[in-house]
């Protein structure tokens, strides 16, 4: 590892609070429909990220995490008031994936176990988004997720060495990332714009 990479580190996870902002707007002015169970499961996965990558010594490339971590924790709050609330029988499942990922650090003082399986719900997060984005087109901001993509691109620069402890969340992160902002161009169509009301109302 080299200074340009700690740099990096640090670049992307202050650049990594930017896209938070842009949410933020979104969802006041209405344009963004965030589901709060995605968010809950993104932060509770997240922070499990953080401290296991901590433990591990991947911490060149973690402060686009601990951005992600600070800016989820805001969108929940405002979450209760601007997005809506559904958690379905898979997001208890997963939530359920990542406290067993706690209790595998604790009982065999491996944090890589919490590493892997909270990533895998990081991802799992990412494809609940993915699948709101699918149904209701137009929910998300598209600006807010290119630029995601972009700053975690850049958080592959960061990595000391690409083994399952430095690499797994960078990577995973970034194709989460493309298949998101991908789906987040989608035009809704009349009868898209249509079910998008219904459920802003919690039909």
């Amino acid at each position: 590892m080299n200074e340009i990479q700690i740099y990096v580190g640090y670049t992307a996870g202050v650049l990594g609070l930017i896209p938070f902002v842009i949410f933020i707007r979104a969802m006041l002015r209405g344009t963004s429909r965030p589901n709060l169970a995605g968010w809950i499961l993104y932060d509770i996965a997240m922070l499990m990220i953080v401290t296991s990558s901590i433990a591990l010594g991947a911490w060149q490339a973690v402060w686009l995490a601990v951005a992600y971590l600070i800016g989820q924790s805001v969108m929940i709050g405002l979450s209760f008031k601007t997005g809506y609330f559904t958690f379905s029988k898979f997001d208890y499942a997963v939530f359920s994936l990542s406290i067993l990922g706690l209790l595998l650090w604790i009982y065999t003082s491996n944090p890589l176990y919490a590493l892997i399986l909270n990533v895998g719900v990081d991802a799992l997060g990412s494809l609940s988004i993915a699948r709101k984005l699918y149904v209701h087109p137009g929910t998300e901001d598209r600006g807010a997720w290119t630029l995601c993509l972009i700053i975690s691109i850049l958080n592959i620069f960061a990595v000391a060495s690409f083994d399952i402890s430095n690499a797994l969340y960078p990577v995973v992160i970034v194709i989460m990332n493309i298949l998101i902002t991908a789906l987040s161009f989608r035009r809704a169509k009349d009868t898209d714009v249509l079910a998008n009301e219904a459920m802003d109302r919690g039909a």
